[in-house]
Formats: structure tokens, sequence, C-alpha cells
């Protein structure tokens, strides 16, 4: 069975610009750190645009040639425009996983 919450919000991110810089330390740890604007929509409870501007910060370790550990934190204001008028929350997302290379 589907279980709804009322508070749920249903949209998609489209993506959009960016610019995400990494800097080498050693041969295996990286620095990554930059602003992405990954704009989008929500169609559900009612139809809005998201404009969020998030400060990417993170840290990307190779753990062997084809499998790196990373950590990954974007911060920063959404801003949301509705019919009624548009209104801005503060947007933590924090990442942290493996990823491998095929």
């Amino acid at each position: 069975m589907f279980f709804y919450h009322p508070g749920t919000s249903i949209g998609i991110i489209i993506g959009g610009p960016g610019v995400v810089l990494s800097y080498t330390m050693e041969e295996k740890f990286h620095l990554i750190g930059g602003l992405k604007i990954p704009f989008g929509f929500l169609v559900h409870p009612d139809f809005s645009g998201i404009i969020p501007i998030l400060f990417t910060m993170g840290a990307e370790f190779s753990v062997s040639p084809t499998m790196n550990l990373f950590m990954n934190a974007h911060i920063g204001p959404d801003i949301y425009a509705t019919s009624g008028g548009s209104a801005s929350e503060f947007s933590p997302n924090f990442f942290l996983g493996i990823s491998m290379l095929l």
C-alpha cells in the first residue's frame, strides 16, 4: 500500500548553472567547493518554482583505483515562488557515500 503524508511535496529538480572546483591534495585526496543553482518545480500540493542557491563543499578520498569515499554538503537558501507570493528557507543537504568506477 502507498502511504502519503499530508506535508509531502512532489516535484522535479531540473538542474542548472553552477561552478564546482576540485583541488587535489596529494594523490588520493580531493577537496571540492563551489556554487550550484539547481532550479525546479513543485506540482503538489500547489504549483511553485524553486530556486536553491547552494554553496557546495566536500572531500573525496580514493580507497582503490576503482573506489572512492566522498562527503559533500550543499548549504544555502531555497527560494519558493508561487501565485500567492514568495518565501525562502534554509536548506542544508549532506551526502556521504561510496562511488565506484566501472
